[in-house]
């Protein structure tokens, strides 16, 4: 006995299938360009942020890689009706999943720049380079490119 597959009812709701599949796109490219600026952020304060700066970063990256996202997404779409911060169901989504990203994505970033030579670094600082502060193009250009490729 063969089975058949009958596309009638998927092609019936294909309008509803073509919106869900924009509005996932949509979506996603927004946590994305969120979570991957959080992310950078964090993995810079985290390498070379003060004191105070590195354990706040390490408590959040900790805490939402130690959680499913699931529960994140639900304690945010249930749970901040109740401090007065209201979201709908995509601002939730987004901030859910750019808070989880970002965490994800510091965590590598910063694994990338510490894999990078100190004798990369040596000559930075031979060029009066003297922290991420001073000497921006440094960073940018030998540090940054440097921690991508490891």
């Amino acid at each position: 006995m063969a089975y058949e597959m009958d596309f009638a009812p998927v092609l019936a709701r294909a309008p509803e299938l073509v919106t869900g599949t924009i509005n996932t796109i949509i979506l996603s490219a927004e946590a994305i360009a969120i979570g991957l600026t959080i992310g950078l952020a964090v993995a810079l304060l985290r390498f070379d942020g003060p004191r105070w700066g590195r354990k706040i970063g390490a408590v959040y990256v900790e805490a939402f890689r130690n959680t499913p996202l699931l529960v994140q997404l639900f304690l945010i779409y249930f749970g901040l009706p109740y401090t007065g911060i209201k979201l709908d169901a995509n601002q939730a989504a987004i901030f859910a999943v750019s808070l989880n990203l970002g965490a994800y994505s510091a965590e590598i970033f910063r694994a990338g720049l510490i894999a990078i030579p100190k004798t990369q670094i040596q000559a930075g600082l031979a060029l009066a380079c003297l922290s991420f502060k001073s000497c921006a193009t440094w960073f940018w250009f030998l540090r940054f490119a440097s921690s991508i490729r490891h």
